[in-house]
């Protein structure tokens, strides 16, 4: 096998098949990166068999063939001279690397055992806008629960009805439910539970194309964009029924800028970080007042806003509520309160997409 490709190109791709693969396992070939260099391309693909990923970068192939190499090999991409790089892997699976004056060797192994990635065939089930997808997804993950003794909770809820997408996650804590619009449609309907691990790198990704294919293959989802496929294995587990946990009128709203409050919460945590990051909120009159005491010592933040409705205070986690407004686009944040027993909750409405995101309180 001998290709000869552009560095920069060839880091990218790599850079992104990397974090696919799994820091420790006891299946050799799963701990690199594939690559299969045939025609006028250089197939790349890494899975964890949870997750994959395949791309395809334009190359001068002298010689086809395969091989399976270690991620360290996007870092002598990385740190290799000169624009270009010369690849050539021999009969023992040892890969020849030429940059600039760097020359390097590096161990690969036989690639047979490399599990076959599924194929894009056929038109998509639906498309969406990149850019609303991206932000979609962005919101849900906020609330994606990392304990994996509660599978239910570790992937976001897709449920596709006509031409509306619903995105949904919760850890318990806190509940994303992000609607929007997606296009080809057709007569899809369907509900998809998809790990955070594939959602979570696609989004870091600044795609070139505008609009994000989406294909069903038996257990598992298929996502195009320019010249990736990102695969991810469906969760076969429950969700929760999350509707009873979401009220029906609100006692007190308080608009204030986001900024502002980023800032105060940032102050707080110094201090609320000593005591699992509980916090109150005081509501009176046209201000917030923030305050928090831990071992560490204690602080009081005064924000003025815009309020409806009664006074009130509650208790919340700050990480929590930092997390929320960190995700969100508005320059302001508006928040709705039930009282001192109920959640807080974003409640944002537009032509095409909504976001409901719901924290619960902290008993005092």
């Amino acid at each position: 096998m001998k290709f000869i490709g552009n560095q920069e190109e060839l880091l990218f791709l790599l850079q992104s098949a990397a974090k696919i693969v799994p820091p420790r396992t006891s299946i050799d070939y799963l701990e690199g990166i594939y690559l299969k260099a045939e025609g006028k391309y250089l197939k790349i693909a890494a899975t964890n068999l949870e997750a994959g990923i395949k791309n395809f970068l334009p190359v001068k192939v002298e010689e086809e063939g395969r091989v399976v190499l270690p991620p360290k090999f996007a870092d002598i991409v990385r740190l290799s001279g000169g624009k270009e790089l010369e690849v050539q892997v021999d009969e023992n699976y040892n890969a020849h690397i030429y940059g600039g004056n760097s020359r390097f060797l590096l161990k690969g192994i036989d690639p047979q055992d490399f599990p076959q990635l599924p194929q894009w065939e056929g038109e998509e089930d639906w498309s969406i806008k990149t850019e609303t997808f991206k932000s979609m997804v962005r919101h849900s993950l906020i609330s994606v629960s990392h304990d994996e003794g509660k599978p239910a909770l570790t992937g976001v809820l897709f449920k596709v009805e006509g031409n509306r997408l619903t995105l949904v996650s919760t850890d318990s804590f806190r509940l994303t439910i992000r609607k929007g619009r997606i296009e080809n449609p057709g007569d899809n309907k369907g509900l998809y539970l998809i790990p955070l691990k594939v959602l979570s790198e696609l989004i870091k990704f600044n795609f070139s194309q505008d609009t994000i294919k989406v294909k069903i293959v038996k257990n598992q989802v298929l996502f195009k964009v320019d010249d990736f496929l990102f695969i991810s294995r469906l969760l076969d587990e429950k969700f929760p029924q999350v509707e009873r946990i979401i009220p029906d009128k609100y006692n007190t709203f308080f608009k204030v800028a986001r900024n502002d409050l980023i800032s105060s919460l940032q102050r707080v945590m110094l201090i609320s970080e000593g005591n699992n990051y509980i916090f109150k909120i005081r509501i009176q009159g046209g201000n917030m007042l923030l305050s928090s005491n831990s071992e560490m010592g204690s602080i009081e933040e005064e924000i003025k806003g815009n309020k409806e409705g009664e006074d009130m205070e509650l208790y919340l986690n700050s990480r929590f509520l930092l997390d929320s407004l960190r995700a969100m686009e508005e320059e302001e944040a508006a928040m709705n309160f039930t009282g001192s027993t109920g959640p807080l909750i974003f409640d944002y409405k537009g032509d095409e997409e909504e976001f409901f995101h719901l924290i619960l309180p902290i008993k005092s």
